[in-house]
């Protein structure tokens, strides 16, 4: 998670601006496990960003219904992975 925040602190615009597109396009709040004691962030607006610890998601649950198991199921499942492509190829760059 340095390298990661290495990253947004040289670069917080994009990054922002990753998470405010996914965020906009899927209707779902980028979250992740926080530390317990937040890292001092070099800017104000990365805040809660230096707080990450790992386990970074953009998800809901969903009760389990027909909506959840219909055929449309295929259609919702690909369309939200259209949706989260720039997120998923921002954060590989951080693979160890």
């Amino acid at each position: 998670m340095e390298i990661f925040r290495q990253e947004i602190a040289r670069d917080p615009d994009t990054f922002l601006k990753v998470i405010r597109d996914t965020e906009k396009a899927t209707g779902i709040p980028v979250t992740a496990e926080v530390y317990k004691r937040p890292k001092e962030a070099p800017i104000p607006k990365l805040t809660p960003y230096f707080a990450w610890k790992g386990r970074i998601h953009c998800g809901v649950d969903e009760p389990v219904s027909e909506a959840v198991f219909g055929p449309e199921l295929g259609e919702r499942v690909c369309d939200f992975l259209e949706k989260v492509i720039p997120i998923y190829e921002y954060f590989n760059r951080f693979r160890t």
